[in-house]
């Protein structure tokens, strides 16, 4: 089962299953995934099921990183593609049994 691997200033802090169902990342506690962080938005981004993969979706008027190109509306992801969240928080796609190279992982801090 695809995941997303949340990493904090580059140490593993959580891993969150994907699901068929969209998934959304901010600062609001009603968020899947919630980053304390003042230069995240209450809802910053959403990963949705499309296709046979997913897709991110901007939902800041700042923008979301994806491999350190801004996307302001929607971008395909990619098994590996890094998602960029403020100054500290790093998420990768990742498939079962996949684990990151926490050093990569700090690249674009």
């Amino acid at each position: 089962m695809p995941r997303l691997d949340l990493y904090s200033l580059g140490t593993l802090e959580l891993q969150v299953e994907l699901k068929d169902a969209p998934l959304k990342i901010g600062r609001s506690a009603t968020c899947g995934i919630c980053l304390n962080d003042p230069k995240i938005s209450r809802e910053h981004a959403e990963i949705r099921p499309e296709g046979d993969g997913f897709a991110l979706v901007n939902l800041s008027q700042f923008g979301t990183r994806l491999n350190a190109q801004l996307v302001e509306a929607k971008a395909q992801l990619a098994f590996g593609d890094r998602l960029y969240f403020g100054e500290r928080f790093a998420i990768i796609l990742q498939r079962d049994g996949v684990v990151a190279d926490a050093n990569t992982v700090s690249q674009g801090f």
